[in-house]
């Protein structure tokens, strides 16, 4: 990081996610690689799937995997616990995929995705097995530690996994050549509790019980490390923000900003735990936005880390081919009106499907094989209201359909089938219906003018209108009123929703299924909840209640 942070106060709470809080201990927690997800094991043997955001943390599932404490969690879907198993958990719904028991004879403290098919898992015994999750046997097991094993992290730019333990040793093991011996770094006379690498996996650095930080470079585990002393406190949890920066938790619950190029320098505190509240893991957001973290204080607290990486941001934007950028820009007209043949969008897709493959090389075969969405959206055709990118759900999370002025009624074929498709076979949980400000179609309602075939449909809108004159010719002003007649279509097209035998039917058989009626705001960019929802069939006029 070339700017150097003499103040860390700027980072203002409000601008983060709340905290999320637990009624028992977090033993280990982990963060979506691509989306606004995390997991956290607790000591109770629970584990809890939250999605995270500035608006809302919202608990999308948990399950009981353990009598006992669930130890550590790991995306992608893996999970481990004292009862010496390792299991696998579908991230959607929670549901257990997998169970390796009895993986280990010792409880397992750690555990450390290598790649898409191996994982690491280690104990309180210092043994470290190598996983292949495909068969879901062991490959390779080793012993170079003789206490606990803290902590484990791969580096990816040289393949190897490393293992810090409560025994002073440093372990390396390189998955490239797992029939070469196992390197371990000369014994420290401290407990090693946390680890981290930097500058492409050329240093290596850990937090030790003393609060010292050791330091390895360019891989000379023959020489003793290099100690930095600093932290009047133990340090227990480790984070490398960028190839210069590092973060560390300590039990006196502070957060601690570390540049270690071109010296070992603090800079401030990033943020506080309070009361002395030890801090056990902390992890960067897969956008870098926030910082997460779990202590002793049964909280997961997030801090905003974002300005820490502004000029990074500047820089590569700068840098970036034409093609890349295309994925920043969220308005101006990158259409090519002169490109008749449409090329430019097949080659904006071929870049697209690079970056993801490049990402996650089985996205679409996995994508390709099933979709199950929880949410079905009816929404306005209007273009400038794209689905996904506001809510910021991925391919296959949302399912979508759209008309002019997101009306629902009970002659609409096409509607319907979509209903009924989203509610008895995808069984969607939610059903929105959003209209959005400044609505075409709404506004040529509110008029006289007549358009043509499309009045037939508007006539839905102006029905509306009639249903709710009172209210509306209370409204003078043209722009508060468009708006106020969005919001009751919206709601309109809900209730029509409720009073549908495919809905009713539904609640009949105990489906879960709530439906919500919003409005986006084009102005801000933000959704808007209407004082509205329905979950039950009591939500019904009872004329529409069919038996």
């Amino acid at each position: 990081m070339t700017t150097t942070i003499t103040n860390c106060d700027n980072n203002k709470e409000e601008q983060a996610p709340n905290a999320i809080p637990f009624t028992h201990h977090i033993f280990d927690f982990d963060l979506h690689p691509s989306q606004p997800i995390l997991a956290a094991g607790l000591i109770n043997g629970q584990v809890h799937c939250y999605r995270y955001g500035l608006v809302s943390n919202t608990l999308q599932w948990s399950t009981q995997i353990s009598k006992k404490s669930c130890r550590g969690v790991q995306f992608t879907k893996e999970g481990n616990r004292k009862d010496k198993s390792i299991q696998a958990l579908d991230v959607s719904t929670g549901r257990i995929l997998y169970k390796l028991a009895k993986a280990h004879r010792y409880p397992i403290n750690k555990l450390c995705q290598l790649d898409n098919q191996l994982t690491a898992t280690g104990d309180d015994e210092g043994i470290i097995k190598i996983w292949d999750m495909r068969t879901c046997k062991a490959v390779q097991e080793y012993k170079r530690h003789q206490d606990y094993i803290s902590d484990m992290s791969f580096c990816d730019a040289k393949s190897t996994l490393l293992a810090a333990g409560g025994d002073g040793i440093l372990s390396i093991y390189d998955i490239r050549q797992p029939l070469t011996k196992i390197k371990v770094s000369q014994e420290i006379d401290d407990e090693l509790l946390s680890l981290t690498t930097v500058k492409d996996g050329q240093t290596v650095i850990a937090g030790s019980q003393s609060g010292a930080l050791y330091i390895w470079n360019n891989a000379d585990w023959s020489s003793p490390p290099t100690k930095w002393i600093g932290h009047p406190n133990s340090v227990d949890a480790l984070c490398a923000l960028d190839q210069d920066t590092i973060c560390s938790g300590s039990s006196d619950g502070l957060l601690r900003l570390i540049t270690v190029s071109p010296n070992y320098k603090f800079e401030g505190i990033l943020g506080d735990h309070e009361d002395e509240f030890p801090i056990e893991r902390i992890v960067l957001t897969h956008d870098r936005a926030y910082m997460a973290s779990c202590g002793h204080d049964l909280s997961l607290r997030f801090w905003n880390v974002e300005f820490l990486f502004e000029s990074q941001k500047k820089r590569k934007r700068t840098e970036e081919p034409e093609s890349v950028k295309l994925s920043y820009h969220t308005t101006g007209n990158k259409f090519d009106a002169n490109d008749t043949e449409l090329e430019g969008l097949f080659e904006n897709n071929r870049q697209w499907a690079k970056a993801v493959q490049e990402q996650d090389p089985n996205f679409f075969k996995t994508l390709a094989e099933k979709q199950e969405p929880k949410i079905l959206w009816i929404g306005c055709s209007d273009s400038r209201v794209p689905v996904n990118q506001i809510v910021q759900l991925g391919p296959g999370e949302i399912f979508i359909h759209k008309n002019i002025a997101n009306v629902v009624c009970h002659s609409d074929l096409n509607c319907l089938s979509v209903l009924q498709y989203a509610v008895e076979v995808l069984k969607v949980e939610h059903i929105v219906v959003c209209g959005h400000s400044n609505c075409g179609g709404v506004a040529a309602a509110l008029g006289q003018q007549q358009f043509g075939l499309i009045d037939n449909w508007l006539r839905n809108v102006k029905d509306v209108y009639r249903l709710n004159q009172n209210e509306m010719d209370k409204i003078d002003n043209g722009k508060e009123r468009l708006l106020k007649l969005v919001e009751y279509n919206a709601i309109n097209s809900a209730q029509n929703i409720v009073h549908s035998t495919i809905v009713q039917n539904a609640w009949k058989r105990g489906q879960k299924l709530t439906v919500h009626a919003w409005v986006y705001n084009l102005e801000k960019g933000l959704l808007e909840k209407l004082n509205w929802a329905a979950k039950d069939p009591k939500s019904a006029k009872s004329i529409y209640v069919m038996a």
